[in-house]
């Protein structure tokens, strides 16, 4: 039991007290079964409590997420593209020098 195999134990102690139901130990192990039982219960709620946390915040990030691309998409739309061209580009032929 300090390995935390609780449902091992009470398997365990369930079929000892099969085996011999007018054990000395009887009472004893029949308490130990209902705390087993207990502290497997508490245990399945933490886990279930967990799950249901860790989902609940997969959640939240991935709405966070999708507002984020949401907020990106619509300030794409808004903007403005803007091009310098190529029109009324003036070439030299012939060569230039400095003043001196």
């Amino acid at each position: 039991m300090r390995l935390g195999d609780h449902g091992g134990a009470v398997a365990d102690y369930s079929l000892y007290l099969s085996l011999d139901p007018a054990s000395a130990q009887a009472v004893e192990i029949r308490r130990l079964l209902d705390l087993l039982g207990t502290k497997v219960a508490a245990a399945d709620r933490q886990k279930a409590d967990d799950e249901a946390r860790r989902l609940a915040e997969e959640q939240a990030r991935r709405a966070m997420l999708d507002e984020v691309a949401r907020s990106l998409l619509e300030a794409a739309e808004a903007t403005t593209n803007l091009s310098a061209g190529s029109g009324d580009v003036q070439g030299y032929d012939a060569d230039l020098s400095l003043d001196d």
